[in-house]
């Protein structure tokens, strides 16, 4: 019974399969070929790739020949052919305007872009209208779809303040930053291009209001594009951004001005709300320390005292490996950085390292474990590396280097019973501002110090305020002083 019904289906399928084979075969190539839903499976540009292929080959063969020899009159008649304008004979190639701007053919630059040629395909056109300062090739680029924020960070690296204008009446956005998030503000500073900084900074005069209306002392009206462009400088925000550096704009003109630009340019930049009393991550200074230092004048320093800014220092923070490695640049300690081998080891999922010196003076190496193991292979280095660098120095007889950060040291300060403070006496207390950036502050015992922070984190305004704080006691205690006075 089961045999035949098992007989029985399996005839059934192979009629059903004998039907579906046998359906009229014209029908089928008529549904074929006039059915739009059938044919939207078949993609006609594929079907004929081939054909299509050295069709196009032979196109932009000529297209880039007309290109090679600046010839006009022939890429009009390619393009009266219907000749497509950016071809890349599907991707394989460059666009002609590509090449047009790499051989630096303006004329064909210019024919090609007022033709139809999309400047976003060939990317490097406004770095060639810029670099060369062709103003006009710079406003048809942008007129074409070229990206006004790339032509303004294009303007402010080549120091063109007509460019940078033309940028900003085009659409830019001035708050614009780099990939090493430097503001276009930044950007003028460093390269100390005065014009475009004021240009940025314009909206920081008094009278800017008035400069809507009236241009000068001629009280004429303004014309559409100096409104225009006001109005864009008036959305400009970032006076006080940093790099991913820590740099400020203050920092850059403190570095790198001159003295006559300088106290104009900060000037300008103080009518805004800053973060005065920034540390100079690559030395550890405050903005009015680093002005001292670099000399820059009573007129200067005036004026950033007066703004509320102080003197500041904090030990810049290193890992152990960037400590070791000045220890070995330092020639007096008769050591070279590749002397020293970093051996890396894996005990029980835990990593390991050990570091062995090899002087090259014919003598043992020197290996230097700490025999603990750690959660990941930088902790090990590194903690190796602070180990090998107190005892290279325990060697030589100098001090063991001080890992303590600014809130334990000061910590440190107030425990030591010498001191007339006791940790007790500290409090630290916590703002965040309106930018919601963070402030913190320290009362000690019935003084308040306040360097006004605006900082990412709370960590590191409390670092901040502990390293000034400290500082200060520990000069004031030299000083044979029982007593500070607070910033507020």
């Amino acid at each position: 019974m089961n045999l035949n019904f098992k007989t029985i289906c399996s005839a059934a399928v192979l009629c059903f399969v004998g039907n579906v084979f046998a359906m009229d075969s014209n029908s089928l190539k008529e549904n074929s070929s006039n059915s739009k839903e059938f044919s939207q499976f078949i993609p006609i540009r594929q079907a004929n790739h081939t054909q299509n292929k050295e069709i196009l080959k032979n196109e932009y063969k000529k297209l880039i020949a007309a290109v090679k020899k600046k010839d006009i009159k022939t890429l009009e008649s390619l393009i009266g052919q219907g000749v497509d304008i950016d071809e890349t004979v599907f991707g394989n190639f460059s666009t002609p305007l590509k090449k047009a701007v790499k051989k630096g053919y303006t004329d064909v630059i210019t024919f090609l872009l007022n033709n139809g040629a999309d400047p976003n395909k060939a990317p490097k056109v406004l770095n060639f209208a810029v670099n060369t300062g062709n103003k006009d090739l710079v406003e048809l680029a942008l007129a074409k779809g070229a990206n006004p924020n790339k032509a303004l960070k294009l303007a402010v690296n080549s120091g063109n303040k007509d460019l940078v204008e033309l940028a900003l009446l085009k659409g830019a956005d001035p708050n614009v930053q780099d990939k090493e998030n430097n503001s276009m503000l930044m950007l003028a500073l460093k390269k100390e291009y005065i014009e475009i900084a004021r240009l940025f900074l314009s909206n920081s005069c008094s009278d800017h209001i008035l400069d809507f209306i009236y241009a000068g002392k001629s009280k004429q009206p303004m014309s559409n594009d100096s409104i225009k462009l006001k109005e864009r400088l008036a959305i400009f925000k970032n006076y006080d951004t940093p790099n991913e550096k820590g740099e400020s704009p203050l920092i850059q003109a403190i570095r790198n001005l001159k003295h006559s630009d300088l106290q104009e340019i900060l000037t300008l930049l103080l009518k805004n709300k800053l973060v005065l009393n920034r540390i100079d991550s690559s030395t550890g200074y405050s903005v009015l320390t680093l002005a001292k230092l670099n000399e820059r004048g009573e007129e200067i320093i005036k004026l950033l005292e007066d703004a509320g800014a102080r003197d500041v220092y904090i030990e810049p923070l290193e890992s152990p490996i960037i400590r070791l490695y000045k220890y070995c640049l330092d020639k007096s300690n008769n050591l070279s950085w590749s002397d020293l081998k970093f051996e890396n080891e894996i005990k029980k999922g835990k990593f390991g390292c050990f570091i062995t010196i090899d002087r090259g003076d014919g003598n043992d190496k020197e290996v230097y474990d700490n025999g603990k193991s750690y959660n990941s292979k930088e902790e090990a280095q590194n903690k190796t590396a602070d180990y090998t660098l107190r005892k290279l120095m325990k060697n030589k007889g100098l001090p063991a280097p001080d890992n303590r950060g600014p809130v334990k040291k000061l910590n440190d300060y107030c425990l030591d019973k010498s001191t007339p403070i006791n940790l007790s006496d500290i409090t630290y207390i916590r703002d965040i501002n309106e930018d919601n950036t963070c402030n913190c502050k320290i009362k000690l015992k019935d003084e308040i110090f306040d360097l006004n922070l605006r900082c990412k984190t709370e960590m590191e305004a409390e670092r901040i305020i502990a390293e000034y704080v400290y500082n200060l006691l520990v000069a004031k205690a030299k000083n044979g002083e029982a007593s500070s006075s607070g910033t507020n």
